[in-house]
């Protein structure tokens, strides 16, 4: 790696402390990686050319070592703050960019046993040092239809969050979910469902399904009627099912080990 310390002014981002130096470094060290492995420089022939192996060695260090256990630590305040915050699992799901269901369980692990790198995340390290307040970006005022179907929207998922922490259930999305199975999700597939292929998709034999497997459940082009897609270990082209709302929003329900909640 070049010989070299970046220090983030605190002007731009307080409350850094000792990560000001560090956290730059670990990120150069991403970018040294990206640029050596697309060099061309590195002897991939098991010669164990010291160069080479010294590359390696300082990027794996700066990357996986140092850097990777402190960007999970942060998304896992973030999504602890999230929810904290009045965030709906789906919104969440959204904001993320993951399965509904592997976050359900990341953010319950965390609350229950806790994260040595979120609490580094939030300083709950230094806390005798005392933070500073830093300004948040203000939410962009809009007028009409627009502005109408946001706050729709929001008041909508603030009505779902809020269901949620009363224990009465999740529900469906609108737009669909995507979300792991689980124990519950592959039992009620295990059951007879009216699960076909959906149009213009083959036939399938009988499923194989983990715990882990990754399903997506949304819309389809005929009214009231649903589409189910799942990708299979080793197959290239989805599998794709159309399943009636309400059973959309049972295994959704069984997935995530809570009651449907009417629309």
């Amino acid at each position: 790696m070049p010989d070299k310390t970046t220090t983030v002014p605190l002007t731009l981002y307080p409350n850094l402390l000792s990560d000001a130096t560090t956290m730059p470094d670990y990120m150069d060290t991403v970018l040294y990686a990206l640029s050596v492995l697309r060099s061309g420089s590195l002897q991939l022939d098991g010669s164990r050319d010291p160069a080479t192996m010294k590359a390696l060695a300082d990027c794996l260090i700066g990357v996986s070592e140092r850097l990777r256990p402190r960007l999970e630590g942060i998304i896992d305040a973030l999504l602890v703050a999230h929810r904290a915050a009045g965030g709906s699992w789906a919104e969440l799901s959204d904001d993320a960019g993951q399965a509904l269901g592997t976050l359900r369980s990341r953010v319950k692990r965390i609350e229950t046993e806790g994260s040595y790198w979120a609490e580094w995340a939030r300083g709950d390290h230094n806390q005798h040092l005392g933070f500073v307040s830093v300004d948040l970006p203000a939410p962009a005022e809009q007028e009409g239809p627009v502005a109408r179907l946001m706050d729709s929207i929001e008041r909508e998922a603030a009505a779902d969050a809020a269901a949620e922490r009363a224990g009465n259930g999740v529900r469906l999305p609108n737009h669909g979910a995507t979300f792991d199975l689980g124990e519950q999700g592959v039992a009620f597939l295990d059951t007879p469902q009216p699960l076909t292929p959906a149009k213009g998709f083959p036939a399938v034999g009988e499923l194989t399904l983990a715990p882990e497997q990754e399903v997506s459940v949304y819309p389809g082009p005929e009214e009231g009627w649903w589409l189910l897609r799942m990708f299979l270990r080793g197959q290239y082209e989805p599998l794709v099912f159309t399943i009636s709302r309400t059973v959309a929003a049972e295994l959704l329900a069984a997935a995530t080990a809570d009651a449907a909640r009417p629309e």
